[in-house]
């Protein structure tokens, strides 16, 4: 099977578990899905910064935690004031985090502590953020409302970009956004990614998106464009660090679960802070 089969493949079954989740399931549809990503995503960023992979039972925990305080946010969104018994454990995982770190030699103490607290900081709490933009803020009655759209709309923004920013800059690029860091993006595919993105925006007012304003909408893409390349860098920064190519061999052909969720990891709290100033949740 060639290279480019394989990622066609995967990639499709990729993008088709995101969208059927999203749109077809609930809550705790999505609470799996995440979960599958954290632990990934922590175990690859385990290998990337090589600090912690060799004590596994600490990498356990980790995602362990992980999967709790998404599962705290699926059952009571972020309100730890309607929910405090089940954020409790995750509370507990952080202050036992920086007791043990307190106990380790100096040298390991601060890498110890801040690979698991940057590694929730980094994927935990992002994707739980995602799983709280899934959940009516005001529901009308004791059931907690999920709609996905809003979720689906910045994964669609998100691969606009993508593809926007490469045919762009493929074609026209000439100036380097971040030589240090990926020397193949340019500052022109960036702009080619956001325009692109914009457009989907409107296309997604128009068809989904009826009951929102046009700025909020223009607004939420804008910002999902931005720092979703600002998440591409950022992981790319780290693999440079770490001298691999890939986070991982999760998905064929694509690599590993944070080349796909990098950008999501910065855009969901970039969108949930814009909504949050805008008093939509």
């Amino acid at each position: 099977m060639s290279t480019f089969t394989t990622r066609l493949i995967s990639g499709t079954i990729y993008v088709a578990l995101i969208v059927l989740t999203l749109v077809l399931s609930m809550v705790w549809g999505l609470w799996i899905l995440l979960s599958v990503f954290a632990v990934a995503g922590i175990i690859e960023f385990n290998r990337l910064t090589d600090v912690n992979r060799p004590y596994i039972f600490r990498i356990v925990l980790d995602c362990a935690a992980a999967v709790w305080l998404l599962y705290a946010t699926a059952q009571y969104g972020m309100a730890i004031s309607h929910g405090t018994g089940i954020f409790l454990p995750y509370l507990l995982y952080l202050l036992y985090v920086v007791c043990r770190s307190t106990f380790l030699p100096h040298q390991a103490m601060l890498p110890s502590l801040g690979n698991s607290l940057i590694g929730q900081l980094y994927i935990a709490v992002p994707l739980a953020l995602a799983i709280r933009l899934t959940l009516d803020p005001t529901p009308s009655s004791s059931m907690t409302q999920f709609n996905g759209l809003l979720l689906l709309a910045i994964f669609i923004f998100i691969w606009v970009n993508d593809t926007g920013a490469y045919l762009v800059g493929s074609r026209w690029g000439r100036t380097p956004l971040a030589p240090s860091i990926s020397p193949k993006k340019t500052v022109e595919g960036s702009i080619g990614g956001l325009i692109l993105v914009l457009l989907s925006a409107v296309i997604l007012r128009l068809l989904l998106f009826t009951d929102l304003s046009w700025l909020h909408i223009l607004l939420t893409s804008a910002v999902v464009a931005i720092f979703g390349t600002i998440g591409d860098l950022f992981e790319s920064s780290l693999k440079r660090q770490a001298g691999v190519k890939d986070s991982g061999k999760l998905i064929p052909g694509h690599g590993g679960i944070l080349d796909r969720i990098d950008s999501l990891l910065l855009a969901v709290p970039a969108v949930y802070l814009l909504l949050a100033v805008l008093d939509l949740y």
